[in-house]
């Protein structure tokens, strides 16, 4: 998202850019991402469910999704 505020480490917000981590930095989940490619915002969401059902580690638990920014999730997903 060009046009997005990004406040949080280049994300719109801190669950967002957290969500990014746990995607892009663990080998396991990134070559799962390349299997599902390419994403729209429905299929991020599912697969963020699946990787991360009770959310990242660092999320409390999966109601933090709530606030991500997913067209934000979906454009890093298909870099």
């Amino acid at each position: 998202m060009a046009d997005a505020v990004r406040d949080y480490n280049g994300f719109a917000n801190w669950e967002t850019w957290n969500l990014a981590l746990y995607l892009f930095n663990t080998e396991r989940v990134t070559r799962m991402i390349e299997q599902f490619k390419p994403f729209n915002c429905e299929r991020a969401i599912t697969f963020c469910l699946i990787a991360f059902p009770t959310g990242t580690p660092d999320m409390l638990d999966n109601s933090a999704y709530q606030y991500v920014d997913w067209y934000e999730i979906t454009e890093a997903l298909n870099e």
